[in-house]
């Protein structure tokens, strides 16, 4: 039986996957890797985080307005 991630989301953060249609693990995965990088000071703006994933910019535009939201990143 697996976990599911879902419930690990908030109700903004399934919209969020639906809306771009991203399978929650992606989701979390790319939280993961968005915030390191702010943590360590590689991520300071939206456009910082696109060159970790091959995937629209704009949906990795959405995943880092979602940690502003959370109070994680600055916008």
């Amino acid at each position: 039986m697996g976990f599911d991630e879902v419930t690990l989301l908030s109700e903004a953060e399934k919209r969020l996957c639906a809306e771009v249609r991203l399978p929650p693990p992606l989701y979390l995965k790319m939280q993961e890797v968005i915030s390191r990088g702010v943590f360590s000071g590689n991520v300071t703006k939206k456009a910082d985080g696109h060159q970790f994933f091959k995937i629209d910019p704009n949906i990795v535009d959405r995943v880092y307005d979602m940690l502003v939201k959370k109070g994680l990143a600055l916008p």
